[in-house]
């Protein structure tokens, strides 16, 4: 029977931690300085260093040699990168026998103090040692039960750092409720024009505060105020063009003028990418800025929405999470609350709003007027739930079809329709996945014409003959060949350094320089390999073009598998179709139906059979011209669009229509 291999015990020791979030003194940098003197003392192998964990939180790597770092990465999840990372370092590598942890916070905070202990006792039963600032922990054997001891305060400290977030939470309300009633920041950034100015508790401006700054001053606090007035004079031009012009339109305003918008000149992470601001004007940042009580009324206010894990705002102080704010055991939904929650007082440091009492009011009745009914409902975005959304049109009206659901399904109706509560054009509709089926078949049908399938075949060909040019595969191999020597080189002469290396600092910093030109290395002969294989491949033009023609064989298909929509709309945004549908009233025995009676495919550059309607979609703004309407001659259509004599229709409409089911 073939031994077991046994795990080392005097080895390489790796470091895992999370980032100290603000909270203790000492930062990831030190835990390495305290992880490099505790595996020298103990005869470990460890490589980490402080300045490679601090490039790690620069970039958001959580794994670099012998660290592990889970930056910003909460606590209470038991999944997180580097953890799991760490976990298959582990299993596979049997010369790793210590696993350094400063605290047992720094591993897990949970929210039940068992999955702490179990995740402890998980790492022990690997064989590996676990070395915390305060007590070394020996691994487990299979069937080898845990000290009681050991068991109970290993409870006790996963139970106090589970406590601890909840404790902190109530905290931070009732701080963040206590400044702003002075009238104080309460963090965050300052809005446009504004500066972080630290004032007395009297109100006495001493100085403002430059960006990151933080002082800690008894008897003085932080709070916004404007200094910058070529700013403040932009805001009150916003606020002056908003009440006889639109967001989008003073948006486009300021971008003609080529001013830079607010953060231009900082860079966000979204999604995990880091980015720089655009520094264009969108119509959203301009009802910001003039919905924000702190510039028009220079009111500090609290409470505009409830979020967090551990503990809700009320006026009154922290409240429990409840049962219906999960979405997960670990996400929680973010609740807008009713103006009656807010906490709300004057600025301090003397500042005064920017608008009267009465014109702030009147600029929030126009914007709340403007918003109408969809305020706050944004459509949605996931093309798997719309593979036609935005290319399907009614011919009768020239208005798009929008998605609504249906029973079990989904149909694209009329727009005008339902933005009019059925006072214009007709309950036209078509079935969401039939309309998706036949746009595929017309795809299907098109490919599969004999002189298309011997064009495609030709382009094919052609393509495949440019990227596969002799030459061009010839100057790629001699460049990559004549890099790889290079890198051969610097190896040679880093390692050679590394050998003569008389101190243990010295060494440790030429290692990861030899590591990385070794992995160069590797990755250099790869892809040799790879570009030397593609340059003795034999033409696959028509494999290529037998495998497209037999998917596109399989295309109506997709439209009876709902999971394949967000590939159909794909599919249909990079060839650019569109769908217009025509209807016809047909006299039912006690009623008008409208079925579809034809329509128009088309693709690519293929100009549209009508001239698609371009005015305003909101309800208000149709209510309006359907009240012209009604009173003007007959026969005139003030709003601009020709009625189709088969449009008419004689219930009215409950007024039940909806853009999409998301809204």
């Amino acid at each position: 029977m073939k031994k077991k291999p046994q795990r080392s015990e005097r080895g390489r020791a790796v470091l895992l931690c999370r980032d100290s979030g603000g909270q203790h003194e000492m930062t990831p940098g030190k835990y390495v300085e305290w992880a490099q003197r505790v595996s020298k003392s103990m005869g470990l192998k460890f490589s980490g260093t402080a300045k490679e964990i601090k490039r790690m939180m620069r970039d958001r790597v959580p794994v670099s040699g012998d660290l592990f770092l889970d930056y910003c990465e909460k606590g209470n999840h038991m999944s997180r990168p580097a953890l799991d990372a760490c976990h298959g370092e582990i299993r596979r590598d049997l010369n790793i026998s210590h696993l350094l942890i400063p605290r047992r916070d720094r591993l897990a905070r949970p929210d039940d103090a068992f999955d702490g202990v179990r995740l402890e006792k998980e790492l022990r039963m690997l064989g590996v040692t676990l070395v915390f600032m305060n007590l070394t922990l020996a691994p487990l054997k299979r069937g080898q039960r845990q000290d009681v001891g050991e068991a109970v305060a290993s409870y006790i400290d996963y139970h106090k750092s589970g406590e601890f977030l909840d404790d902190l939470a109530e905290k931070m309300i009732y701080a963040h409720l206590e400044l702003t009633s002075m009238g104080c920041s309460s963090g965050g950034v300052p809005p446009f024009g504004y500066k972080r100015h630290l004032v007395r508790n009297d109100g006495t401006v001493i100085r403002w505060l430059e960006k990151g700054e933080v002082v800690r001053l008894q008897g003085h606090h932080v709070a916004w105020l404007p200094t910058d007035e070529a700013k403040i004079k932009l805001l009150c031009r916003i606020l002056a063009m908003l009440k006889t012009t639109k967001a989008s339109q003073v948006a486009r305003i300021l971008n003609d003028e080529g001013i830079p918008s607010p953060g231009s000149d900082l860079v966000r992470r979204d999604h995990g990418v880091q980015h720089p601001v655009s520094g264009f004007w969108q119509a959203t940042t301009i009802t910001s800025l003039a919905r924000n009580p702190f510039i028009t009324h220079a009111m500090k206010t609290y409470g505009r929405r409830s979020m967090g894990n551990h503990r809700r705002m009320t006026p009154e102080g922290p409240r429990p999470l409840e049962e219906e704010e999960f979405v997960t055991d670990t996400k929680t939904k973010i609740v807008a609350n009713p103006k009656s929650s807010f906490v709300s007082a004057m600025g301090a440091g003397g500042i005064k709003p920017i608008l009267s009492a009465e014109d702030a009011e009147q600029l929030e009745q126009i914007l709340d007027q403007r918003a109408g009914t969809q305020r706050g409902k944004p459509r949605s975005r996931d093309p798997s739930r719309n593979p036609l959304g935005g290319r399907i049109y009614d011919l009768n009206c020239t208005w798009p079809m929008y998605r609504v659901p249906y029973q079990k399904t989904f149909r694209y109706t009329c727009g005008f329709y339902q933005q009019t509560h059925g006072q214009q054009c007709s309950h036209n509709h078509v079935d969401g996945p039939t309309a998706t089926r036949l746009a595929l078949a017309a795809i299907r049908q098109r490919l599969l014409v004999p002189n298309v399938r011997q064009q495609i075949e030709a382009r094919v060909q052609s393509a495949l003959a440019e990227r596969r040019d002799p030459k061009l595969f010839e100057a790629e191999l001699a460049h990559q060949r004549a890099e790889l020597r290079q890198v051969e080189a610097q190896r040679a002469k880093a390692t050679r350094n590394l050998a003569l290396a008389d101190t243990t600092e010295l060494f440790q910093d030429l290692k990861p320089i030899v590591e990385e030109f070794a992995s160069r290395e590797t990755r250099l002969r790869q892809e040799i390999a790879e570009l030397a294989a593609q340059s003795a491949v034999t033409d696959p033009t028509r494999d290529l073009v037998e495998e497209a023609f037999r998917f596109a064989e399989e295309l109506p298909k997709l439209a009876d598998d709902p999971n394949n929509f967000g590939k159909v709309s794909e599919l249909f945004s990079a060839i650019n179709l569109q769908m217009f549908v025509q209807f016809r009233a047909v006299q039912k025995a006690k009623r008008i139906e409208h079925k579809q009676s034809g329509g128009v495919l088309t693709w690519g550059d293929t100009p549209s059979p009508i001239e698609k309607y371009s005015g305003p979609t909101s309800r208000r703004a149709l209510q309006a011209s359907v009240s012209v309407e009604r009173k003007s001659p007959e026969g005139e259509s003030p709003s601009g669009l020709d009625s189709d004599p088969d449009s008419g229709r004689k219930a009215e409409s409950l007024g039940n229509g909806s853009r999409d089911d998301r809204i």
